[in-house]
């Protein structure tokens, strides 16, 4: 790969032969998915701007397919390399594309994913200053960046950059303090169920929801380097609303609230499950109601698990496989007889491509009252013509329960519209 800025005078030999070796391993969490890491010249977001963006190649050269999440954050350490040594500065890098956190991709043998991450420079910076950041990868490998400051860089959009394994920027006491580099409020939170806003075939059918979660401990903190499985506890949150918009004044014909608290297990590439490359297990409590009073009023509570896992297929193809199972606890006083409707568990199936079409259907019922419902949802990323995350979705509805006010009431539903996160 040959680049056109190391014609420049400031480019020393030195930088050239970092590039030719600046491709480096790292072994994440599960011992089969073994990835390699590859730095790239990275560039500011404008003339006037001291935010540098860093551009990752995470690539699978050889053997079996791999899964790869890309962390929300980067721990870093800035060191001016020509200042006194051990004079070095916490920081963060965070991912560019903020629908991309949370959000596993598979890598076939040979292919490879560009990921950008964006760190903000100090204000002192100088022309033609040599800078060394060393990222935290995940596996415990530290990847030390060298970046010179062109001598005209207040005018030009490029950093020579290079990468190299092993070299490490020595250590001082703001490594060991979080409080040096706190994390972004906003890095914690990430997809949990999709968000959309649908049209109905009639105007009193509209429907959107919001969803999120967050996840409580920071998984670069102290505590969690070393109690690690205190980083997957969430706070969940979903909220569906149903929008009359028929009427004059367009009321909401009801919403349902879902505060969530849960732990999250997850795996990829599993040895107990060869076959697949993502598995999961979930189990919380969940409140559900519509915040009404009286005789609409309608409110649960349950105890739930949740085991998921894809698998690849093949031609891009995944599988993806969930259940759930849950138990009513608490009053359920405004709705005794909701579990004859809903049931006490459900089974989804969803198929396609992670960058194309994706089919999901989910089936919930209750087998001893034979009432129940399906949910079949449909989308596209249409990034190719808008340029962002965003999804054609059609979702069609049939059966028992889609809003809580109604749970005893049959409906069958068929909607379209844009989803942010499916």
């Amino acid at each position: 790969m040959t680049y056109k800025l190391l014609k420049k005078p400031y480019v020393s030999v030195a930088a050239s032969i970092f590039y030719m070796i600046a491709a480096s391993l790292f072994l994440m969490g599960n011992s089969r998915a073994e990835v390699r890491i590859l730095t790239v010249p990275g560039e500011f977001s404008d003339q006037k701007s001291n935010e540098l963006t860093i551009k990752i190649y995470v690539t699978n050269d050889s053997g079996p397919a791999l899964v790869f999440t890309p962390p929300p954050t980067i721990k870093a350490r800035l060191n001016r390399v020509d200042r006194a040594e051990g004079e070095e500065m916490a920081t963060v890098l965070r991912l560019s594309d903020v629908g991309q956190q949370g959000k596993p991709f598979q890598l076939a043998a040979g292919q490879f994913r560009i990921l950008s991450y964006n760190m903000t420079l100090p204000e002192d910076i100088q022309r033609g200053q040599n800078l060394a950041l060393t990222l935290d990868m995940v596996g415990g490998d530290d990847h030390a960046v060298f970046v010179m400051i062109p001598p005209e860089w207040k005018s030009a959009s490029s950093l020579v950059m290079a990468s190299n394994e092993g070299q490490r920027v020595p250590k001082s006491d703001l490594e060991q303090d979080e409080a040096a580099a706190p994390p972004s409020f906003f890095t914690n939170f990430s997809g949990y169920e999709p968000i959309y806003f649908l049209y109905g075939t009639s105007p009193a059918n509209a429907k959107f929801q919001i969803s999120f979660k967050y996840r409580l401990i920071n998984p670069h903190s102290e505590l969690t380097r070393k109690i690690p499985w205190t980083s997957r506890f969430h706070l969940g949150y979903t909220q569906t609303a149903y929008w009359d918009l028929s009427s004059e004044s367009r009321p909401f014909a009801d919403i349902t609230f879902q505060p969530a608290l849960f732990y999250l297990y997850e795996l990829e590439n599993p040895a107990f499950l060869p076959s697949a490359r993502y598995f999961s297990v979930l189990t919380g409590v969940q409140h559900q109601s519509n915040g009404k009073g009286g005789l609409d009023s309608r409110s649960l509570n349950f105890g739930y698990i949740e085991p998921r896992a894809t698998f690849s297929i093949g031609d891009d193809m995944q599988l993806d496989l969930r259940a759930r199972a849950w138990v009513f606890l608490g009053d359920r006083s405004d709705n005794p007889d909701i579990g004859d409707f809903r049931g006490n568990g459900l089974i989804s199936v969803g198929i396609g491509r992670p960058n194309g079409w994706m089919l999901t259907s989910e089936l919930r019922g209750n087998p001893g009252t034979g009432k129940g419902n399906i949910k079949v949802n449909l989308s596209y990323p249409l990034n190719r013509i808008l340029s962002r995350d965003l999804y054609f979705f059609g979702q069609l509805y049939s059966g028992y329960g889609e809003s809580l006010i109604n749970y005893n009431r049959k409906d069958t539903r068929l909607r379209f519209g844009i989803a942010l996160y499916r």
